[in-house]
């Protein structure tokens, strides 16, 4: 089955069918560069958690989202969660001039998506963390460690979650060493976002790797579907500031 929601603001409208697949703070050291640049190849460092290769003649190293969780994507360039923010390759029209930043997911949204899918919502809860998503194709690999729904509020607000945090750091350098040894799998997942000119956002997150293995640790969907409208004629301003409000449609299968 296939379950669509669609979100406005203050409204939930859930129609159709019924349809549903792990990050912490790195306490990893990065090697400081003279200016950011884009995480190419995900490993580990010395410590156990994940790290990222930059592109760079030699190679450096980088903090990635957290000790469980790697995109081969975004700028890194030291500093506490080395990922400095998701790819800013804003798109700007030709005819309006409008340049348009990352899409920042609503935590209505995150939070609904982890009712049925846990690493689904959490995977976008850390991308909202770093800057939003932005437009073209990534891999991210985690760390299999287990969710549950109500894992998600922790990435929400990590900063209420240090506790948390910590056994999430130890668990997660335990079973990256089982990776590295070859008795355990990555859950790696492809993301393809997609931006048009009115504004409206497409993104694709799709398990890449065994599904079989994954769904050990997480419900047994492959595929979540987001997309994302800006509304015009619900735009409000408060203060100075103009604000267009989004409204999001997802499905997961």
């Amino acid at each position: 089955m296939i379950l669509k929601r669609r979100y406005l603001p203050g409204v939930l409208v859930v129609s159709g069918l019924l349809c549903l697949h792990g990050f912490a703070i790195a306490n990893t050291k990065p090697r400081l560069t003279t200016r950011p640049r884009v995480c190419v190849q995900c490993s580990f460092n010395g410590g156990g958690c994940r790290t990222c290769m930059g592109a760079s003649s030699g190679g450096f190293y980088c903090e990635t989202f957290n000790c469980g969780l790697c995109s081969e994507d975004g700028e890194c360039g030291g500093g506490p969660g080395g990922i400095l923010s998701a790819r800013q390759a804003s798109i700007q029209s030709v005819t309006d001039k409008v340049v348009r930043e990352p899409l920042k997911i609503s935590s209505q949204v995150i939070r609904s998506i982890a009712t049925m899918h846990p690493r689904f919502a959490i995977t976008l809860a850390e991308m909202n963390n770093y800057g939003g998503v932005s437009t073209g194709e990534r891999r991210i690999y985690w760390t299999p460690i287990k969710f549950s729904s109500s894992d998600v509020e922790r990435f929400l607000k990590k900063e209420a979650h240090t506790k948390y945090f910590k056994q999430y750091d130890r668990t997660v350098r335990r079973l990256n060493g089982l990776i590295q040894t070859g008795e355990l799998a990555d859950i790696v997942y492809r993301v393809s976002t997609q931006q048009t000119e009115d504004g409206t956002w497409s993104i694709k997150m799709h398990v890449e790797s065994d599904l079989t293995a994954a769904s050990t640790v997480d419900p047994a969907f492959s595929t979540l579907q987001i997309q994302a409208h800006s509304s015009q004629s619900v735009q409000s301003t408060v203060g100075d500031r103009s604000r267009t409000k989004t409204a999001f449609e997802w499905q997961i299968h």
